[in-house]
C-alpha cells in the first residue's frame, strides 16, 4: 500500500486529534474499486473484504488529487469504520489492528480537536499489528510506532514511549531488518538522525534510502518524487553536504 509518505505527515501534527463517529456520508464519486468492495459488504460481511475496503479508503485519502481536508477526514473515519469491522470478524489477524492504527492516524492529520484518548488508542492497535506482524506491507507496524514516538507529545500528553530515542531508534532498526527493499524504512530512520544531529549516518541511511528507491520501480510517480526530495534535503544540507566516508 502506498501509505509512507501520509504517516509522517498524520504523526507531525499529533496534537491534532479528534475522536471518530460514523463518517459522513461521501457523494457517489468514490473509487471504482471501494465502491466494488462495498457493494461486496452489502451482500455479507467478510473479513479480507473489510481490510481491503479500509486500506482503499486510506488511498483516497493519500491521493495528490484529494485536496479537501474535510473529505479526507470523511474518508479517514470511513476506513475506520471498515478496520474495526475487520478485526471484530478476526482480532488475531494482522490488517484489521493494522489499518486502524493508520486510519486513526489520518484522523488525527486531519482533525482539529485535542483528544489524547486517540492517540492512545492508535498506539494500541499499532503495538498489536506489531505484535502479531512487524514484518507486514514492508515492516509498515515498525515505523508506525517508530513515527507515532517520534513526534507525539511527550508524556502525560502523549504515550508513555514518546520521544524515547533507543526505542524509536530500535523500532527504525527492525523495520530495516523486516524490509531492507524499502526506501520509506532508510529515508524516515535518516531523518530521525538528522533531528538527533548525527549527520554523517543521517547521510548513510539516505544513501541507502536512494539506492534501494531505484530498485522499487512498482511506486507512484507522486510516491517517487516525495521521496527523491526528501533524500535531496539529507544529502544537500548544510553540514551533510559533503560525504565523509
Amino acid at each position: 500500500m502506498s501509505r509512507r509518505p501520509l504517516l509522517a505527515l498524520a504523526f507531525a501534527l499529533a496534537f491534532a486529534l479528534l475522536g471518530a463517529g460514523c463518517a459522513t456520508p461521501l457523494p457517489q464519486d468514490d473509487d471504482p474499486e471501494l465502491l466494488e468492495l462495498e457493494a461486496s459488504l452489502a451482500k455479507g460481511d467478510d473479513f479480507d473484504t473489510r481490510w481491503q475496503a479500509a486500506k482503499a479508503c486510506l488511498e483516497l485519502v493519500e491521493s495528490p488529487t484529494l485536496k479537501s481536508s474535510s473529505r479526507k477526514l470523511d474518508y479517514a473515519q470511513r476506513a475506520l469504520e471498515h478496520a474495526e469491522a475487520a478485526i471484530a470478524l478476526d482480532n488475531r489477524r494482522v490488517e484489521g489492528h493494522y489499518y486502524r492504527a493508520y486510519a486513526l492516524g489520518l484522523v488525527l492529520d486531519n482533525s482539529t480537536l485535542p483528544t489524547r484518548g486517540k492517540m492512545l488508542e492508535l498506539e494500541k492497535s499499532g503495538k498489536k499489528a506489531h505484535d502479531i506482524d512487524p514484518a507486514f506491507d514492508d515492516a509498515a507496524p515498525c515505523l508506525l510506532l517508530a513515527l507515532l514516538y517520534q513526534k507525539a507529545p511527550p508524556w502525560p500528553f502523549g504515550p508513555e514511549l514518546a520521544r524515547e530515542e533507543d526505542v524509536i531508534e530500535g523500532l527504525f532498526k527492525q523495520a530495516i531488518e523486516h524490509a531492507p527493499h524499502c526506501a520509506e524504512n532508510y529515508l524516515c530512520y535518516a531523518e530521525f538522525l538528522t533531528e538527533q544531529e548525527r549527520e554523517h549516518e543521517a547521510r548513510k541511511m539516505a544513501e541507502r534510502a536512494r539506492d534501494a528507491l531505484k530498485a522499487q520501480t512498482e511506486l507512484p510517480p507522486y510516491e517517487r518524487l516525495d521521496r527523491s526530495r526528501r533524500i535531496r534535503a539529507i544529502l544537500g544540507t548544510g553540514k551533510v553536504s559533503q560525504a565523509r566516508d
